[in-house]
C-alpha cells in the first residue's frame, strides 16, 4: 500500500513539473506581471534594465515580445491591460529613462 501511494506521489510530482516547461523563461527575461482585472506592473528585473538606461533597440532586443512605442511614434489609444505594448521615455540622448506598460 506504502509502495503503491509512493508511486502515484511520484508520478504526480514528475507531470507537474513539466506542465510549465514549453513556455519557461528566465525571470530575468520578463518583462512584466499582468494583475487580474488591472494593469500590468513592470517586474524588478525589468526596471534594473531600465536603470542601465538602454537604447530602445537593446530593449527589442532583449524583449522582443514587446511592442515599443518610443516618442514621435504613433499608436493607437486602445488601452491594453496586458505586457504587450511600452511607452517609453527617452532622454535627449535617445536612451530609454523611464515608461509605461499600455
Amino acid at each position: 500500500m506504502m509502495l503503491c501511494l509512493v508511486v502515484v506521489v511520484a508520478a504526480c510530482a514528475v507531470m507537474l513539473a513539466g506542465c510549465d516547461s514549453g513556455g519557461a523563461r528566465d525571470p530575468a527575461q520578463v518583462a512584466c506581471m499582468p494583475l487580474p482585472g488591472g494593469a500590468a506592473v513592470p517586474t524588478m528585473a525589468f526596471r534594473d534594465f531600465l536603470a542601465t538606461r538602454p537604447r530602445p533597440a537593446e530593449i527589442r532586443a532583449r524583449y522582443g515580445e514587446i511592442a515599443q512605442v518610443v516618442p514621435d511614434d504613433r499608436a493607437t489609444r486602445a488601452p491594453r491591460v496586458d505586457c504587450s505594448r511600452f511607452f517609453t521615455d527617452v532622454d535627449v540622448d535617445g536612451k530609454v529613462i523611464d515608461g509605461r506598460f499600455g
